[in-house]
């Protein structure tokens, strides 16, 4: 297979559960050996996958130059916390690309969007004033 897929999610939160459900049915979110999915939505089956999938990604620089890698991976991101401090958060965030990877973080914080998204023109007394539509704060996850 030329693309592997992997999902790190939050089990007991229902929409994300439904998408990692999704990813079940593909073959393509196997390693290599074909014993572990490259699935998880807790902190047990992500200490499961991490060597795994970590070990697959870092090949020695000898192969990497040889130009582009397959299979290439995309790692769809759902659960931040369960990569967080791990090799493989390092192999998803290098600026330089040199992992055959791809990262799809979902579900940031919005308010950490919101700080971004302030508008200096109209703080006049430090507070500021959020440039999001009245539509969009209404759809905010709690």
């Amino acid at each position: 297979t030329d693309v592997k897929t992997v999902c790190f999610y939050h089990k007991e939160r229902s929409p994300e559960k439904e998408i990692a459900d999704c990813f079940r049915w593909l073959s393509h979110s196997w390693s290599a050996d074909r014993r572990t999915r490259f699935l998880a939505g807790n902190e047990l089956e992500a200490g499961e996958i991490l060597p795994v999938l970590t070990r697959e990604l870092m090949l020695d620089d000898r192969e990497r130059k040889e130009g582009v890698r397959l299979p290439w991976y995309i790692a769809f991101i759902l659960n931040e916390e369960l990569i967080q401090g791990e090799p493989l958060y390092r192999c998803l965030t290098e600026p330089e690309g040199i992992y055959p990877v791809s990262a799809v973080f979902v579900g940031k914080e919005r308010e950490a969007d919101k700080e971004d998204r302030r508008n200096p023109e109209t703080e006049e007394d430090g507070a500021g004033k959020n440039d999001i539509d009245e539509e969009d704060a209404g759809n905010e996850e709690k």
